[in-house]
C-alpha cells in the first residue's frame, strides 16, 4: 500500500510532512518538488521513474498533482488495484493565495521572488488561476468534487495535524507525536509587513469568491471528514 499526499502550495504540507518521515522514515518517502530545494524528483519528471524505484517505498509526497500521479504506469497501476491511500489537507482559497504571495515575496530564494516582488499584492492575488486546489486533486478533466472525495480523504488546514494523527494511529498503529508547526512567511517577515485578508477591498473580495467558488466548496466540505 502507497500513501500519497498531493501537496497543494500553502496548505500546511510542511508541517504534516514530519508526520510522514516520522511514521515511515526519511528514506521511504519519494518527495516530489523541485531539486534545487531537496526534492528527489520534480513533479515533470515524475512520469518517468520505473517500477524498481518504488521497492521499498511508502510514500509518494510533494507537490504532485493528481493527474502527474496517474501518468505514472506504476503508481496508476497500483491504484486502479486500490493499492493507494491518498489523503491531503485543503485551505481558503483566497488565504491560500494570500499565503502564497506573502511566501514568494519574502523568500528571495524562491525562483519567482523577483517577478512577484515587482508585482502589486493585489494583481497577483487577482491574476491567480481559477479553482486551482479543484484542478491539482481531481483525476480526470470532467471530474466532479464528489469524484474527488470518493478516491481520497481531504482536511481543512486548521484541522489536519488532528486527523493526520488519527490516520497513522487507526491505519498503522503508530503515534506520529507532537508536530512542529512550519509558517515559512512568518518566518521569513524580518518585520515586514504582509498581506491578509483584511488588506483586500470588497469588491475584489466578492470577484476572488466566485471566482473561486469550487474550491471555497472544497474547503467547506472538508469540515465534514473531521473527527
Amino acid at each position: 500500500m502507497i500513501v500519497y499526499f498531493p501537496h497543494i502550495p500553502k496548505t500546511g504540507g510542511s508541517t504534516l510532512r514530519q508526520g510522514f518521515y516520522k511514521a515511515f522514515g526519511f528514506k521511504k518517502c519519494i518527495k516530489v518538488w523541485h531539486t534545487d530545494f531537496g526534492g528527489d524528483v520534480k513533479p515533470a519528471n515524475f512520469v518517468d521513474l520505473s517500477a524498481k524505484e518504488f521497492e521499498g517505498i511508502s510514500v509518494v509526497f510533494g507537490h504532485l498533482n493528481m493527474s502527474q500521479f496517474l501518468m505514472n504506469t506504476y503508481t496508476r497501476s497500483e491504484f486502479e488495484k486500490g493499492n493507494v491511500r491518498i489523503l491531503t489537507s485543503v485551505r481558503d482559497p483566497i488565504e491560500r493565495i494570500i499565503s502564497l504571495y506573502n511566501y514568494i515575496s519574502l523568500y528571495k530564494k524562491h525562483p519567482k521572488h523577483k517577478s512577484v516582488k515587482s508585482t502589486s499584492p493585489i494583481d497577483f492575488i487577482m491574476e491567480q488561476p481559477a479553482n486551482f486546489s479543484f484542478h491539482f486533486l481531481k483525476p480526470k478533466v470532467k471530474s466532479t468534487l464528489d469524484d474527488i472525495y470518493g478516491i481520497m480523504d481531504i482536511f481543512p488546514i486548521e484541522k489536519s495535524i488532528h486527523q493526520l494523527t488519527i490516520f497513522f494511529a487507526r491505519n498503522y498503529n503508530i503515534e506520529i507525536g507532537h508536530l512542529e508547526v512550519k509558517n515559512k512567511s512568518i518566518n521569513l517577515t524580518n518585520g515586514e509587513k504582509v498581506i491578509c485578508l483584511d488588506d483586500i477591498p470588497r469588491d475584489a473580495l466578492e470577484n476572488l469568491q466566485k471566482k473561486h467558488s469550487i474550491d471555497l466548496e472544497l474547503y467547506h466540505r472538508s469540515f465534514d471528514n473531521c473527527q
